[in-house]
Parts: structure tokens; sequence; C-alpha cells
């Protein structure tokens, strides 16, 4: 993690190729990153002047739209996003659950506001996985055809281009404080799929993001929306489907299909963030060991989870079916993601607040003022809240629950096993000369390799036997895609002949096999035969309550996701014939 938080670099992704490199990963990100606020172009618009709140089609009101999606693209974007998110990395990762490792640190010595800070992180995270889903059920096209299509009405209407003057938006808010309040909920799905820009920060490196947006994406987009305009304002009726209608009737139909055919690019940008969110979780403690996939020798980042993208496969055909329209599933996008932004702007305020950076007031005024404006975002959305807007919202609730009951309960567990936790170098000492051995060796896999491993203690306890020689292994995650065997391995000697620390390294593209990497350990002296090798793990359920503490349907939860959680042995291809499990039950 870097030393500052505001010192993010993106730096993870450069390389020694330079500029070939960057090109293609900002290729990639205009697909990818900016698929979702790509999708904008189609809806946006036509929605501030739709449906029941729409506004009526005048000069004035289009002009006014237009401004305020140009100056919400600039702030919200361009200044929080892309200039300032972007340099607050974990380790090159970005997303919400990032910040919220970033602001840990920043409030470890303030427990309310890290409680605080913690509980707005997780329950940010919750409802990105909302907005996750209803990503892919909105289409998107590619950014030279949105600006081909603008350019082409622009010149055929120059005067749509006055509503790049911000004095547009700020008479229309003067003269109309209620239809503005109204209105920004349409306004605010041009800036959707901000968020996932910033989750995706780790498949990519801030820097290909930046040049994609300032270079293409942004200028793009204008030009699409002023387009837009432009037709509205030469003809009205054509507030039916601006988007499509901005091109010739002959061009129709291929416009339909490029679209059809982008739409499975354009759902990669959430689908990849909620990956990364999905890992991030694991990383932190809110979630089991979940199997992933690495899809790059290159970038550690990129990665792709199987059960995260079946399970939000069935929920997206399940919300189509549902919602039916693109216009009842934008009232349901607009308070996931307006919900979003907020969060993530607390958790930059509080790692700001706690920085040391001679900009700091400045940068405070900053996030004030964006906070100022996504909150009215958030407020206008709400409204929506029985057309759709409850959906994103159930969604989070359930998935915070979720999160924050397996980081309750696995402290728990962790918290009862730290009562019996003994150093290495004090295990020989607690055995006595009485100790009864077995023939054999006995590999125990520990999560830290400082101490004794629990499921060693419990055996003691109720065995009361040891092997003659004893393994303490360790699997080691490494920063690299790939490790030679030589580099794989490390033995520490307790006692010769009897007890030795190992541990397995295993680069990020890399499954591990620790039987294999056993095999390994003959260069250290240690030699193993694989059926007079017993390993042993631990697994640690909560027991039916004898007191007051975590609630029942909260326990019960915990021991659903635990049962459905991979196994460990399958996970490290462990021989099922060679393996003893140990349960223990902690009373909470």
């Amino acid at each position: 993690m870097n030393s500052s938080p505001a010192a993010g670099n993106g730096g993870s992704f450069t390389s020694k190729r330079g500029k070939p490199k960057l090109a293609a990963l900002t290729l990639l990100a205009l697909g990818v990153v900016y698929g979702d606020i790509g999708t904008s172009p189609l809806y946006a618009f036509k929605e501030a002047f739709s449906g029941s709140h729409g506004l009526p089609l005048t000069e004035t009101n289009i002009l006014a739209v237009l401004s305020l999606m140009f100056w919400s693209l600039m702030l919200i974007v361009s200044l929080k996003y892309v200039t300032m998110m972007l340099r607050f990395d974990n380790r090159g990762e970005g997303g919400i659950l990032a910040l919220l490792a970033l602001a840990s640190r920043a409030t470890r010595d303030r427990p309310r506001l890290g409680w605080t800070i913690a509980t707005a992180g997780i329950f940010g995270a919750s409802l990105f996985y909302g907005d996750a889903l209803l990503t892919p059920a909105i289409s998107v096209l590619w950014f030279g055809a949105l600006a081909v299509l603008g350019a082409i009405s622009i010149a055929q209407m120059p005067s749509a281009l006055a509503s790049l003057d911000p004095r547009h938006a700020l008479e229309f808010a003067w003269r109309f404080p209620g239809l503005t309040f109204l209105v920004l909920g349409a306004v605010f799905l041009a800036i959707t799929g901000a968020e996932a820009l910033y989750a995706d920060m780790g498949h990519f490196g801030a820097k290909p993001i930046r040049f994609a947006w300032f270079g293409m994406v942004f200028p793009a987009l204008m030009i699409n929306y002023i387009g837009q305009g432009a037709l509205v304002l030469r003809d009205p009726t054509a507030i039916k489907n601006p988007f499509y209608l901005l091109a010739p009737v002959e061009l129709l139909f291929p416009l339909v299909a490029l679209a059809t055919a982008a739409t499975v690019i354009a759902s990669q940008a959430t689908i990849s963030g909620a990956f990364s969110m999905t890992q991030q979780a694991t990383r932190l403690g809110y979630l089991p060991r979940i199997p992933v996939t690495h899809t790059s020798e290159s970038e550690r980042g990129q990665i792709y989870i199987g059960h995260v993208n079946w399970t939000m496969l069935i929920m997206v055909v399940l919300l189509v079916l549902d919602f039916k329209s693109s216009s009842a599933i934008a009232s349901a996008y607009g308070v996931a993601v307006s919900g979003t932004m907020v969060l993530t702007t607390l958790l930059i305020g509080a790692i700001t607040l706690d920085s040391r950076s001679r900009a700091k007031p400045f940068l405070l005024a900053a996030i004030a003022a964006i906070a100022l404006v996504e909150l009215v975002f958030f407020a206008a959305n709400a409204m929506k809240f029985t057309e759709g807007g409850w959906f994103p919202l159930a969604c989070g609730v359930v998935i915070f629950t979720m999160l924050t009951t397996w980081k309750r309960a696995e402290g728990v567990v962790m918290a009862r096993e730290g009562k019996i936790r003994v150093p290495v170098e004090a295990f020989p000492a607690m055995l006595g000369p009485d100790m009864t051995r077995v023939e054999g060796t006995a590999v125990y896999l520990s999560p830290d390799s400082g101490s004794v491993p629990p499921v060693l203690l419990h055996n003691l306890k109720h065995n009361k036997v040891l092997h003659e020689r004893v393994i303490f292994l360790t699997v080691v995650d490494a920063e690299v895609p790939r490790l030679a065997d030589g580099e794989r391995t490390e033995v520490r000697v307790i006692e010769r002949g009897r007890l030795y620390q190992a541990l397995l390294s295993y680069g990020f593209m890399e499954e591990p096999d620790v039987p294999r990497g056993l095999k390994l350990l003959e260069r250290h002296g240690l030699r193993l035969e694989s059926m007079q090798t017993t390993f042993f793990l631990g697994r640690s359920t909560i027991a039916r309550a004898t007191r007051p503490g975590l609630l029942t349907w909260r326990r019960e939860l915990f021991r659903w996701m635990q049962r459905n959680s991979p196994a460990t042995a399958e996970y490290f291809k462990l021989l099922p014939e060679r393996v003893v499990e140990l349960g223990t039950r902690v009373t909470i």
C-alpha cells in the first residue's frame, strides 16, 4: 500500500514496453471501463423530456439540460473521478473497498468515525453490486459513432453549442428550482458509469483511463448530446428517440445492430468492476475464499470470477423480465449510482482529512462542493423509489448484510483462536518427554507463519498424539505472475528431524498445488512420501448461543455461507484420503 493515499501511481501497469502498452490499455479501457457511461446517450437526454416529470420542449429548456449535463460531467467525472479519485489507489487497485481500506487506516485512532466510515464503505460496495446488475440490461455504442452522429447534427444547428455556457444551467436553476430538482434525475443518467471507472482502475491503471476519457470519451459524449439537442431544436418530434434519429433512415438498422453487438462489451465495465470488488472483499475478510481466474500474464488486475459472473447472469435475466423497459431500469439505475457516489466522496473526505498535503484545504473544499452536488442528485433520484429505485437499495441491504455477517463472524472466530495462539519457537518446550509419537509426517496448514496452527493445538488436546515429523505450512501470495521453482519454497528448522516451518509461494497467475509444491522441499532436505503424509486442516463454526450475542438469523446466514464456500482441501489440490479436517465450535 502506498505510504500516502494521495500518491497513487497506477504504477503496477507501467512497463518497459512504454507507449505501445499504454496505447493498447487505453484502447481496451474505451470498451471496458467506459462501456457503461457510453450507454447514457441512448436514454439520458430523452428522459429529461419524457414521463410525468418531463420538461416542455423549448429552446431554453433544451440548452439548460445540455448545460447541466456538460457541467455535471465536468464536475463529477472529470474533476472527481478522473482527476482526483484515480490518485487514491490501494496497491494499484480501485473501487470503494480500496477506498475503505485507505480510510480505515486514516481513522484508526478514531474508533467511532472508523466504524461509521466502514459501514458507509461496505454499504457503498453493496450498492455497486445493484448497479452492476442494472448496467448489462442497457445497450451501448462505440464512441466514434457517437461523435460522428452528433457532429453531423451540430453542423446543421450550430446554435446548440451555446449550451456549453454555464449561465443556461444557472439561470434555469434560479428561475425554476422545482423543475431543476426533478430534471436532475434525468441529467444524472449522463454521468452513470463513472463509479465503474474507478472500480476498474486495477484492470488497466490510472494513466490509460485518463487518456481515454480526455482524448476520446468526454468529447464524443458531449458532441453526441449536443447533436441530440440540435436535432430536437430542428424537429421537436424527434424527442421520442433522438439518439437513433440522428442517423439517416438507411443507417437505422445497421446502427441498431451495432448497438446490440456492442452490448456485450458495454456490460464489461461493471461486470469487471464487480470482479474486482469481490476479490477485494475476499482479501479484506468480508467474503470467503472464491476461485479467481487471471486472464493476463502481465496485468494482475485482469481477472474473471465464475461464481460472480453466473450469478449476475441469472439476476440480469430476471431483472429484464421484471422491468421490461429501459426507462424503468433507468429509474432504478440512478438511485444505485448516486448512492455509491455519495459514499465514495465521504471516504475520500476521511482520507484527505488525515493527509498532510499542502493542498488539503483546497481538496476539502472541492470535496465538500462535490458532495453537495451529489446529495442533490441522490435526492432527485430518490423521488423514483417506487418506480424501480427500491431494487438497488434492496440489493444493497441484502449484500451489506452478507458482507458484514461474514466479517463479524470471522472476527469472532479469529479472536477466539487468538486466545490460544502459541509462538512457533515456544512449541517444542510445550511437549513433554512422554508425548506419544506415531509414524509418518503431518502437515498442518497455518495462516500465520509466526504461530502454531490452531488445528494442531486442537489435535493435541483431543488425541494427545503427534507424528514423528511435523511441518507447519503457510501458502503465500506473491506479487508477480509466476515464480520459478527455485524461488517457490522456504524452510526453517525448528527442531531438526522433527519440526519444520515451510512457506510455499505462488504468483498471481498460478493456482496453488500443495502436493507438487511439497516435492520441491527435497532441495531443503525434506523428503515426503505421499502415502505417509497426512494433511490437517482446521474449520471453525459458530455454535448455538448460550448467552446474548450475534443474532440467530445472522448465525445461520454465516453457517450457510460457510457451507457453500469452496473447500480448502479442494482449493489446495489435496488428496481427500490424505486429509483430516478438525472442526471446532465457537460459542458467542
